[in-house]
């Protein structure tokens, strides 16, 4: 009798139950994405009281298991976490937060892959355990096609052999390509039994509970609960796995030709086996009549290779008549694909391809026939002529350089020490992705103009991706905007611009925290360095105050960026109102917001308004006070003269033209741009050097004022 599946989501607990949602918290879910990879945020609520948290992330369509973590953070402390795949692997992403088992706040997201599998015309849907992280053997064969390999496949109404099946994604698969058969062996009972819902579909599909090997016997099996898809015998026990959470199991055993014997299997035409090293005992024992007669193709992993153990399993298969390749993944696995001739088109086989490309990173992989041996692959900075990066690979295997700033590389492709390809990085007319990743007022209005000076300087079409597209994409009509997070397919190049801690020269050749903020985004697309104001779209809309009027803005993110001078905001306030001004406050942060109180006396204009509104509050303002925050960017782009007020950060950080820039030498300053200091934007109080904030105190309301009635004075200052 099979279980009633009752939750809301389709994975399946065992012992299912209803989830209370009783308790709903606002984590303040974000999901950005980075490097072509979803990097979730996620804040600690204040009202919640417990001491940690257990966060899944699964992918959206199939609901299987990417990624798990527990987290303990203190209340209004953040944190992040992303999984090890990539957005173009994902139909989108679920995250999703308990405690103590119930969902206590989630978000979903979606991207463009449909990884939906169909059989016969109808979609199946997949279950499995909520820890287990089994969208990786399902992106394995059903996004990545492994078991698609130098013209070796499952065809239309072939019988396939499934050894090691775990959540029977093979089988699914292989029926949706038209095979007329599968027999899945998996031995774990939790595993089997979620492998039994996933092919309850079809009744071509026959799961078999057992292990599969040289004999039969009862072995033991060692179990992990977040990993099924690495399940191990344990004579095999895996480096890497030994703090991974597991249990030993028994298990049955059963000889592979008594498993084909007794369920009178008389002709395999598609073997798979992913059988974590027990395929030595298993192709030992088999019978080599029936390899020879019975069987046509097969792909397989082999496992710990130490001393060449897999010669003893080719050996075999060339002694009944098959070819085959071997691909090597890694020090000691990789995978076996063998055919019986005919059943493959071998011309193809000799043939070698050498694929190559320069999105994120340069990037060269090799296909072929491996017996063509070993090649020397250089990836070279052409401008300079250096080696940045050189490697020794195979036929059936890729290396890639690490950097990721726009350079003009030359990538060479030798053997036996003469070049027999060579491809040089060519901007004109592709298509590159740029993304600000930053969500930033300040930052992407920073960084904005150069995505544009790639452009003209590349002659190459640009597709830009900010959260603040709506400021730019009438004034840069070059530029194809898009959303964070969206799927951008052909393109050539792509570079994304932000602040990457610990610092990394691939990232960046220089430390972003020693150079202006723009010049972040100058030196990532390999340009040369000048500063350029963003053009924005400013609204042509009437002024909201009839009087003269002064717009400040005294919030920000952290109390290092803050104007931490006593009463300075009010003296200020107060000379402006004798001078005739009004006082208008446009910080998004409302009232005496983390203990910092707004000034007496004044219009406040606080709050989430539109980004418009605040731009026509610049636009009519004879100047904008402020300090180091989105909303001085925005004043400078707009045109209003503006006074920043920032001992935290060096004079040179922002722009040096058309702000008026405040900040005192003489004591400590700029940790903010000091390269031995990382900043840590999850402590509101971080003042590294113990200083109590005193870069800021000592920048006194008389100094502001003196530059005030410099503006006031003054007609330097026109807005055209």
């Amino acid at each position: 009798m099979k279980k009633e599946l009752i939750l809301e989501y389709t994975t399946v607990l065992k012992h299912d139950k209803i989830v209370d949602r009783s308790e709903k918290y606002d984590f303040n879910i974000k999901i950005e994405e980075v490097d072509n990879i979803p990097k979730v945020w996620i804040t600690f609520p204040n009202n919640f009281n417990g001491d940690e948290v257990q966060v899944y992330i699964r992918d959206l369509n199939t609901n299987l298991g990417v990624h798990r973590a527990k987290c303990h953070v203190s209340k209004g402390g953040s944190f992040w976490l992303a999984p090890y795949m990539s957005i173009s692997q994902l139909s989108g992403i679920k995250v999703e937060v308990t405690d103590g088992g119930k969902i206590i706040d989630s978000k979903s997201v979606r991207y463009s892959l449909d990884n939906r599998i169909i059989i016969r015309g109808k979609e199946v849907k997949v279950y499995s355990n909520r820890d287990d992280a089994s969208y990786f053997p399902f992106r394995e064969v059903i996004i990545d096609h492994d078991y698609n390999k130098f013209g070796c496949f499952v065809k239309e109404g072939d019988v396939c052999l499934d050894l090691g099946g775990n959540l029977g994604f093979f089988s699914l698969y292989a029926l949706s390509k038209g095979a007329a058969k599968s027999y899945v062996v998996e031995p774990v009972a939790d595993t089997y039994y979620y492998l039994s819902m996933n092919v309850s579909c079809c009744d071509d599909i026959i799961p078999i509970n057992c292990g599969v090997g040289g004999k039969t016997r009862k072995r033991s099996i060692e179990v992990f609960s977040n990993s099924s898809g690495g399940n191990t015998i344990t004579d095999f026990k895996q480096k890497g796995h030994e703090d991974m959470e597991s249990c030993v199991q028994e298990i049955d055993v059963i000889n592979i030709n008594e498993l084909i014997q007794q369920y009178n299997i008389d002709h395999i035409n598609f073997l798979k086996f992913d059988i974590e090293a027990s395929e030595y005992e298993v192709f030992e024992a088999f019978d080599e009549d029936y390899l020879t007669n019975h069987v046509d193709r097969m792909i397989g992993e082999y496992h710990h290779n130490f001393n060449g153990e897999i010669n003893t399993i080719i050996n075999k298969l060339k002694k009944c008549g098959f070819k085959y390749r071997k691909t090597i993944w890694g020090e000691n696995f990789g995978y076996i694909v063998a055919w019986k001739p005919g059943e493959v088109d071998e011309e193809k086989l000799e043939e070698l391809n050498i694929n190559c490309n320069f999105v994120e990173i340069p990037f060269v992989e090799i296909s072929g026939n491996p017996e063509l041996g070993e090649f020397d692959v250089e990836f070279i900075d052409s401008k300079t002529g250096d080696i940045v990066h050189s490697g020794n690979i195979n036929v059936g295997c890729w290396i890639s350089a690490s950097r990721r700033w726009f350079t003009k590389w030359k990538i060479s492709v030798k053997k036996e020490g003469k070049e027999i390809y060579a491809n040089i990085l060519n901007s004109q007319n592709k298509k590159y992705l740029i993304t600000l990743d930053s969500k930033s007022l300040g930052d992407s209005l920073a960084w904005m103009p150069y995505a544009e000076e790639f452009r003209k300087k590349n002659n190459c079409q640009v597709v830009l991706s900010t959260f603040w597209n709506d400021l730019f994409k009438k004034e840069y009509p070059e530029i194809e905007f898009v959303s964070p997070g969206s799927v951008i397919n052909n393109i050539y190049g792509r570079h994304n611009i932000g602040w990457y801690f610990p610092y990394d020269f691939n990232r960046n050749p220089n430390d972003f925290r020693a150079i202006p903020l723009q010049q972040t985004a100058s030196d990532i697309l390999g340009l040369d360095f000048k500063e350029i104001k963003p053009k924005i779209t400013i609204p042509d809309k009437p002024r909201t105050i009839e009087e003269k009027y002064v717009c400040i803005g005294i919030h920000s993110t952290a109390q290092a960026k803050y104007w931490n001078y006593p009463e300075g905001w009010q003296k200020i306030t107060e000379y402006l109102n004798e001078r005739g001004y009004k006082v208008v406050h446009i910080s998004k942060e409302q009232g005496a917001y983390m203990g910092n109180t707004p000034p007496k006396n004044i219009i406040d204009k606080t709050g989430d308004y539109f980004i418009e509104d605040r731009i026509v509050d610049l636009k009519y303002a004879d100047m904008y006070v402020g300090i180091g925050s989105g909303l001085s960017w925005l004043s400078w782009a707009v045109g209003t003269p503006t006074i920043l007020i920032s001992g935290f950060s060096a004079p040179w950080c922002e722009s040096k033209e058309g702000i008026i820039r405040l900040h005192n030498d003489g004591i400590c300053n700029s940790c903010f741009n000091d390269s031995n200091i990382t900043f840590d934007p999850g402590d509101w109080n971080w003042c590294p050097r113990d200083k109590d904030f005193e870069c800021s105190k000592a920048i006194t309301s008389k100094m502001v004022i003196n530059e005030i009635d410099k503006i006031i004075d003054s007609k330097e200052y026109d807005k055209s």
